[in-house]
């Protein structure tokens, strides 16, 4: 025992010799006790952080900035790697529009095991947006973050779109704070219970503060969800966040960083990443004085340049398409930081990596609520964009004509619609997953009471509402008496518009939204019907094609067009679109030139309508036997036109 004893003793005093000494020399008794304290700890991790618990940082000092404390020349500088994903909109799975975070989890946890000080953050709009955020209400969302760990979440006014009620729901399933420095309870004048204003993550001997904030987006949330809190904003807001950055040094951050829901809507940049003109943010560009480094949402635009006070603001193109991420060199020390690199990274530099399994597995968890997503509805036989609004008022207005046509005689059925990301409904099968990617929302159709005068001044006289008249509608929209009553139809979002001036009187359905009606009108054929159904041609198949190449002469060419179906084994040229398509039985054929419709050259479809490696078409095109420059002879399918696309 008394052997033991010495053993510790001399521990003990081996780890107060090798204690930081204070700057006028002599040894500090309080950090000695902290030393030996922290050293006994350093094998735990953290569990707010990627590091080890190590000795308190404000032993050291650093006056010649050289990383290395002055005293006890230990390292007092470490590299932080920030991730900052944005504008998610639960957009998990790859669609035919938008990349998934298969890949870019790979990425993230290939940059967390080369530096385990890699911080992993949201700056809002995660869950609402794609099939499987708006079936699982953002919970699949949730679970990935989970599983990538991030340390917090800002919410974004689409976090919103189902009420407080979802927010509080993913909450729980949360394993990070969710943050909202300026959202106030209107009852009670204080932060609503399911925002933190900031969080401390720690690694090792660094504290790291991320501080969280919303814009003021009130407008963009339906009414009837923020009846009962409030955002501030202006220069209330950066009061607010300057108080939180100075409690943050104060409880010893070494690293703030600022994540708010809110972009630069006026900024020009020269070649140099400085930024040239005022940015037009809803707070004082004063707040840089006290953050370090600013991650961004909300306008989807991907940016990275730094204000007159040279602290950096980022911000990712949104809806998986890049992120932004940071390096900075932070010293415990002296409190400096550095940072070193800022930049966004796109979809398309890390798209090459490995799925990772993540998301496999969430779908297999969720799939009892989004397994049909990929049924197909029916066919649409034309891109579809602005044309499709008036279709959808139509869809209004002769569901509400059926469930109240025989009580009220209503003017219009009208409102307020724009479609999501990616903007348009694609050419080809359509499946539901499309359909939520561009209606997402979950707004109610209601029948609504109006006066005249507000009737012609937010709705008739409105270009920016897109509408549909009913026979009686049509009858008096000449003649609206301004202090008569009148009734139409529109949506939740419209009802709740406090402009509007709409009063309620009935809902046609809780559970039924554009998206189905949309859904019904397109499995009747409304939209189109697919090229394979059309009787006026057949499908060849390849190993046909083949063999009527090689009935031909050399250089010879049928004057009979073909159609043929295949998958695209690659593109060999990507001026022409000089491909290989395969079959189903595994016959391939060379494709000379793929043109779109209107004799558009490969190169200048839109990218979006562009086939590429994977994708499946119906091409149609006459047969050629090539012989090629070393002698060789191939059968081509010669100067095709692309039929149909289907998105692999």
């Amino acid at each position: 025992m008394k052997k033991l004893t010495a053993i510790l003793l001399i521990f003990l005093l081996t780890l107060s010799f090798a204690a930081c000494e204070i700057s006028d020399g002599s040894t500090s008794s309080t950090g000695e006790y902290s030393s030996i304290s922290s050293a006994l700890e350093s094998s735990s991790t953290s569990s707010t952080g990627g590091g080890t618990v190590g000795n308190p940082c404000d032993e050291h000092v650093d006056v010649n900035d050289d990383g290395i404390c002055d005293d006890c020349r230990q390292d007092v500088e470490t590299t932080f790697d920030i991730i900052a994903v944005n504008d998610t909109h639960g957009r998990i799975n790859d669609s035919s529009s938008q990349e998934g975070v298969d890949e870019l989890t790979t990425y993230i946890k290939n940059t967390r095991a080369k530096n385990p000080n890699t911080i992993v953050l949201s700056s809002g709009d995660m869950w609402q947006g794609s099939g499987e955020g708006v079936l699982t209400e953002g919970a699949l969302v949730v679970d990935w973050m989970n599983a990538v760990n991030f340390s917090s979440m800002t919410i974004g006014n689409h976090e919103y779109d189902w009420s407080k009620r979802v927010i509080e729901q993913n909450k729980e399933l949360a394993n990070f704070p969710f943050l909202g420095i300026n959202i106030f309870d209107n009852a009670t004048n204080e932060r609503v219970s399911y925002c933190d204003a900031s969080t401390i993550i720690e690694y090792g001997e660094y504290q790291v503060g991320i501080i969280g904030s919303i814009g003021d987006h009130v407008s963009s949330i339906s009414g009837q969800h923020t009846k009962d809190m409030y955002f501030v904003t202006g220069d209330a807001l950066t009061e607010l966040v300057k108080n939180e950055a100075n409690s943050l040094r104060a409880q010893g951050a070494d690293l703030i960083i600022y994540s708010q829901h809110e972009g630069a809507q006026d900024y020009e940049v020269s070649s140099s990443p400085v930024l040239d003109k005022t940015i037009d943010y809803y707070y004082d560009i004063e707040i840089s004085n006290y953050v370090d480094i600013v991650f961004e949402g909300h306008t989807h635009d991907a940016y990275t340049f730094y204000d007159s006070k040279g602290v950096w603001h980022l911000q990712g193109g949104g809806e998986s398409s890049s992120i932004s991420q940071a390096s900075l060199n932070v010293n415990c020390a002296n409190k400096k930081v550095e940072v070193t690199e800022a930049k966004n990274v796109y979809s398309s530099y890390y798209a090459s990596l490995k799925d990772d399994e993540i998301v496999a597995r969430l779908n297999e968890k969720y799939k009892d609520s989004i397994d049909f997503l990929d049924d197909v509805l029916g066919y649409n036989d034309t891109r579809r964009q602005n044309d499709l609004l008036p279709v959808a008022m139509q869809l209004y207005r002769d569901a509400a004509l059926e469930k109240w046509g025989d009580k009220y005689n209503f003017v219009l059925a009208g409102g307020y619609l724009r479609l999501r990301s990616p903007g348009y409904l694609k050419k080809g099968n359509i499946t539901y997953a499309d359909l939520l990617e561009i209606f997402p929302f979950n707004n109610e159709i209601q029948l609504c009471s109006i006066k005249g005068q507000d009737l012609l001044n937010q709705f008739i006289n409105n270009d920016n509402y897109p509408k549909s008249y009913t026979s009686y509608g049509e009858s008096v929209k000449a003649n609206i008496d301004k202090n008569k009553t009148y009734y139409l139809v529109t949506d939740s979002y419209c009802t709740y518009y406090a402009p509007n001036k709409l009063t309620l009187v009935d809902t046609y359905s809780p559970t039924v939204y554009l998206r189905d009606l949309l859904a019904n009108y397109i499995k009747a054929g409304n939209l189109g019907t697919a090229p394979s159904d059309d009787p006026n041609y057949t499908l060849t198949a390849i190993a046909d094609l083949i063999s009527i190449g090689n009935g031909l002469a050399v250089g010879g060419e049928t004057t009979e067009i073909y159609y043929a179906k295949g998958t695209i084994l690659s593109i060999e040229n990507n001026s022409y679109g000089n491909s290989y398509i395969e079959d189903e039985n595994g016959n391939s054929i060379y494709v000379y030139g793929m043109w779109g419709n209107g004799n558009i050259q490969y190169a200048n479809i839109p990218e979006e309508d562009r086939p590429v490696k994977g994708d499946t078409v119906v091409l149609k095109g006459t047969v050629k036997k090539y012989k090629q420059g070393d002698g060789s002879v191939i059968i081509e399918f010669f100067a095709t036109t692309i039929v149909e696309l289907i998105k692999g």
